[in-house]
């Protein structure tokens, strides 16, 4: 289901495409049609190249099927209202002060700091 004209060619190149359900009216398993409340965040470069780009806010996605258990197919995209976010600063725009806050705590140096694969 392709998105509405010139929102994703506002992006030079994107990033980060999220969509998030945040509410649905199906109630029944054997409903045939069902409309989803999506938030949706989508980052990346602007087009003009102007620096960094997000747009976010609400979609619904409606979808239906032609039986009970069939698969469910996209019907309708409505995306509403997106919230502008620009930033053009240089790079680099976080630098990880973690070690830095917590690294005096023993919990942090001995538990925290430890990723799970170790």
């Amino acid at each position: 289901m392709p998105w509405p004209p010139g929102r994703l060619a506002r992006f030079r190149k994107l990033e980060v495409f999220e969509l998030k359900i945040v509410a649905s009216n199906r109630a029944l398993p054997a409903e045939l049609s069902t409309v989803l409340g999506l938030r949706v965040e989508l980052g990346g470069e602007s087009a003009d190249g102007s620096g960094r780009l997000s747009l976010t806010g609400p979609v619904q996605a409606t979808f239906a099927r032609t039986a009970p258990g069939a698969a469910w197919t996209p019907q309708r995209l409505d995306v509403g209202r997106l919230a502008e976010v620009r930033e053009s600063g240089a790079a680099p725009r976080f630098r990880d002060v973690t070690v830095r806050a917590l690294g005096h705590t023993a919990a942090f140096r001995e538990q925290l700091s430890k990723g799970l694969d170790e």
